[in-house]
């Protein structure tokens, strides 16, 4: 019978120990021997962190930028430098994706050889994800169509897509030219659900199936895969559908994914730490150099397949910083409660803030808050803390009433 190779025996979980060599020269004392890799822990704090800071990103740029205050991209030189910031909190989908990417890869390698590996992992997702998903769908499409007829009249076109969101492949819908936003209703942000499902539907088959050392190889396909097909939606004029794809986001949960290969090997990230300073630099220095160019120019139409793939990088090298505390600060900064709480209750919030985003501003729009405080920009800030506010109330609300009942379920299934 043929030996499992190193790689293969680490990554299932069944390491294959050596006896010192001594050929070579010891390597006592160095960095990677002082402590073990912190990406071993079977939980990490720090990624509840991460989380918030994605899920706190998302709120800005959707209640705190120019996508609800269009004046702010003609106001004060101050108005216009915060606007810019602000619609950069999209990325904050990429960095979901990279989470995803490498918790999901994390629990499948773990789970690779194991009894019931299949059927544990797709029924605690389904205990995850359905429950607050299918809710919320049946709460704006069966529940409310009953109470109002008129919210119901006013949102027909939309109901009559609604089979794209059931079966999670509206991130699709871009390319029959079709928005799943209107009147009070705006169910857009579901986008990035659809991503996530698809993922988990086919990548657990290719690390339960594939050899180890295999995997590695396959997530660096998928990475250009991710920037051949955006490259050829946006040449084609798509670039919705460049953005909202699947295979247009291969590459951040691919990013993800090898880190999570890399944290299961010997000595986990720490070798991988100098890597991720460069590659963080590297990254942060494309993404300011694209935002010093204009992207206006009809031959810059690239860039934005650039900026979805530099951000990737930019955040898996941040992970895998975090997760190894380097430097501590940042490990600190990132287990601070106020995050974490965001973190914990990030799929509620962005769940319920999307319906918030239409839905808000018809009761208190950000003209009132501008009235109110006597100040264009505090008025958005304002506007942006009660929404927000009112997404974390509807999401602790959920978590309670819908997600924590199933949640108790998944120990069934370890």
């Amino acid at each position: 019978m043929t030996q499992p190779s190193d790689e293969d025996a680490r990554i299932q979980g069944t390491e294959v120990t050596r006896p010192p060599s001594s050929d070579g020269p010891s390597h006592e004392g160095s960095p990677t021997q002082l402590r073990p890799s912190r990406s071993g822990q079977d939980h990490l704090p720090v990624l509840d962190g991460i989380r918030g800071i994605a899920i706190l990103a998302v709120l800005l740029v959707h209640f705190g930028s120019s996508e609800m205050e269009p004046a702010l991209r003609t106001g004060s030189w101050f108005e216009r430098a915060y606007d810019k910031l602000a619609s950069t909190g999209g990325c904050g989908v990429d960095l979901f994706f990279v989470l995803s990417g490498f918790l999901i890869t994390r629990i499948l390698l773990r789970a690779r050889g194991k009894k019931n590996a299949w059927r544990n992992f797709y029924s605690r997702r389904v205990l995850r994800i359905f429950p607050l998903y299918y809710f919320a769908l049946t709460l704006v499409f069966v529940l409310v169509p009953v109470v109002s007829q008129q919210a119901a009249d006013t949102t027909a076109e939309l109901r009559s897509h609604q089979i794209w969101l059931w079966t999670y492949a509206n991130n699709y819908t871009p390319l029959l030219g079709m928005e799943l936003q209107q009147s009070w209703l705006n169910l857009n942000h579901f986008w990035s659900l659809a991503v996530e499902e698809q993922f988990y539907l086919v990548w657990p088959f290719l690390v339960f199936w594939l050899p180890a050392r295999r995997i590695f190889w396959v997530l660096g396909g998928l990475v250009l895969t991710a920037v051949a097909t955006k490259l050829v939606l946006l040449d084609a004029g798509n670039r919705m559908a460049a953005y909202m794809m699947t295979p247009c986001r291969f590459d951040a949960l691919a990013m993800g994914g090898a880190l999570a290969y890399l944290s299961a090997r010997r000595g986990g990230l720490l070798s991988f730490l100098p890597t991720a300073r460069w590659l963080l630099v590297g990254a942060a220095g494309t993404l300011a150099l694209i935002g010093a160019v204009s992207r206006s120019a009809p031959w810059l139409w690239w860039t934005t397949a650039v900026v979805h793939t530099a951000f990737p990088v930019l955040f898996t090298a941040v992970v895998a910083l975090a997760i190894e505390a380097q430097p501590p600060i940042l490990n600190r900064l990132l287990c601070f409660g106020f995050v974490r709480f965001f973190g914990k209750y990030s799929y509620g919030i962005y769940v319920w803030h999307g319906l918030m985003y239409s839905l808000f501003p018809i009761f208190l729009p950000v003209a009132w808050f501008e009235h109110v405080v006597g100040h264009r920009l505090l008025g958005v800030f304002a506007f942006t803390v009660v929404a927000s506010g009112a997404s974390v109330v509807a999401a602790l609300a959920s978590w309670n009433l819908v997600e924590n009942p199933f949640l108790g379920l998944k120990s069934r299934f370890t």
